[in-house]
């Protein structure tokens, strides 16, 4: 606990100093400043809500799910498509959670399931394999050109932050993400369920002399890490325009996040898709990294890999003691 404490303050210090020198030599000032600050966290909502998804797979099952990408994907298009038809958002973002859900239940069911005790390489290649082929699916049906929809009637408008006007749909995005999060440390720290899910990524083999079902705990994860890549392209899709690409771009920043924050760490997600999103939001204003703040992250992330080869706070099992 102690070790945690340490790395928290010692990586929340870092991205306070970061945000620090971007704001000095970048000359922002007043208003501009909180802005600057919640575009950060706004980012670091939506990075933090895939990479935990896909911490939660990885600590659970123990696999590194290339197809993450693909369901945010698949969360977005079937946002947009449902709100095409004139349903409303909230609507919208109901189908595409249980769109992503049973997506993610088929890929596990289908596939998974039968390469868990497989080479580690088979299950990369088995879900590269989707993310791929879902992006040619996509461009196929609705085209190569980018969607994006206007965020709702209840969401337009801005509120006044000192002294800021932000954009609320945009600060809803930073207020649901909390709450669910919330949610989700509290089913996996609270609940039976979520003892079940800690004791199989310490002890698989024990648990399942206990008598649990350590199999259908493994859909269970991965139905709800797909469901919380869902909600990230639901969310996403109102404020930035997404493409067939998309998927696999964005995956790659996720990665990022989760081996800075340590994979299956809980609190170290969090704090990796924080100090990334601030990385990418303040690197344009520093004048030696302007032109590279999408390198910076990779370089940073190197640099916690040299210190800290486990990332902030990862460890042999999801929850950390």
């Amino acid at each position: 606990m102690r070790e945690k404490l340490k790395v928290t303050v010692a990586v929340l210090a870092f991205v306070a100093a970061y945000i620090g020198v971007a704001i000095y030599a970048g000359g922002i000032e007043g208003a501009f400043t909180v802005t600057f600050l919640l575009n950060g966290l706004q980012a670091a909502a939506l990075f933090t809500l895939l990479a935990l998804g896909l911490s939660l797979i990885f600590g659970m099952a123990g696999i590194i799910n290339f197809a993450h990408g693909a369901i945010f994907l698949l969360g977005a298009y079937v946002t947009w498509y449902v709100s095409s038809l004139g349903f409303g958002y909230i609507l919208s973002v109901i189908a595409a959670v249980i769109a992503t859900g049973l997506f993610g239940l088929l890929i596990e069911v289908i596939g998974l399931r039968r390469l868990y005790e497989e080479d580690e390489l088979l299950q990369i290649l088995y879900t590269f394999g989707i993310a791929l082929g879902f992006q040619g699916l996509i461009t196929f049906v609705a085209g190569p050109s980018s969607r994006s929809i206007n965020p709702p009637g209840w969401g337009t408008g801005s509120a006044t932050i000192l002294g800021a006007q932000y954009p609320l749909f945009r600060l809803l995005i930073i207020v649901f993400t909390i709450v669910l999060i919330g949610i989700v440390w509290f089913m996996l720290q609270r609940t039976n369920i979520g003892l079940i899910i800690r004791a199989g990524t310490r002890d698989t083999e024990m648990t399942r002399i206990l008598g649990h079902n350590v199999e259908r705990m493994f859909t269970l994860v991965f139905v709800i890490g797909s469901m919380l890549a869902g909600i990230a392209g639901a969310l996403a899709i109102p404020i930035r325009p997404v493409s067939p690409v998309t998927g696999n771009e964005i995956i790659i920043e996720t990665f990022v996040v989760v081996v800075v924050g340590g994979l299956g760490s809980f609190l170290g997600t969090i704090l990796g898709g924080i100090s990334i999103a601030q990385i990418l939001t303040f690197g344009s204003y520093i004048p030696v990294i302007e032109k590279y703040s999408t390198t910076a992250i990779f370089v940073f992330m190197a640099l916690v890999l040299l210190i800290r080869p486990r990332g902030f706070l990862g460890s042999v099992g999801f929850m950390e003691d």
